[in-house]
């Protein structure tokens, strides 16, 4: 093959349009339908940007090293957003038809990692402690390296960003729209 042939394959599949997830999705069934649902989209990201404020707030709240030894509030907070954003992923990873289709995309996979990383600390690693000798000690290296892994968290704020532009796109459309409708209105 030619070399500008074997270019503009590659230029090709990069610039072609990623197909949309839901297209992966089962056709029936609760989870596909809660999945697809604009909803559960803008409840997602409204809990992520809470999650992203927590985040700021727990730093100046929460100065024990152990979640376990935090005051109660933290560690009630900390357990339901380790809880929404599990049944939000169990409920995702249910809508697809096949479950290996689930690596194509990306967003579902940077959540995965970022779940697990909280499932460890929220839920294992104080278990595997308990077990271990009953004293957080034991693991306190793992338990500070998740809580470096914690603002990963944060990087789910770039849901948001993305989330955002569309909005402002069509918010600036509305504002487009209605200035032609209203400056009509005045000319009727």
């Amino acid at each position: 093959p030619d070399k500008e042939a074997i270019k503009e394959q590659v230029r090709d599949a990069l610039l072609k349009p990623d197909q949309p997830v839901s297209d992966y999705y089962h056709s029936e069934g609760i989870c596909q339908s809660i999945a697809r649902s604009p909803w559960f989209e803008s409840l997602t990201l409204f809990v992520v940007f809470l999650n992203a404020i927590w985040l700021a707030v727990e730093v100046d709240l929460n100065k024990e090293e152990v979640l376990a030894d935090a005051p109660l509030v933290v560690q009630v907070i900390e357990h339901c957003f380790g809880l929404f954003f599990t049944i939000e992923w169990i409920i995702r990873f249910s809508a697809f038809k096949f479950k290996s289709l689930c690596v194509k995309d990306r967003w579902f996979m940077f959540d995965t990692v970022i779940l697990a990383l909280l499932v460890s600390e929220l839920w294992i690693l104080p278990m595997l402690a308990v077990a271990v000798s009953g004293d957080y000690f034991v693991i306190g290296v793992l338990v500070r390296m998740l809580r470096l892994a914690k603002l990963s968290r944060v990087a789910r704020v770039a849901k948001l960003l993305c989330a955002w532009t569309n909005l402002w796109v069509l918010l600036k459309s509305i504002g487009l729209a209605l200035r032609a409708v209203l400056t009509t209105l005045a000319l009727v």
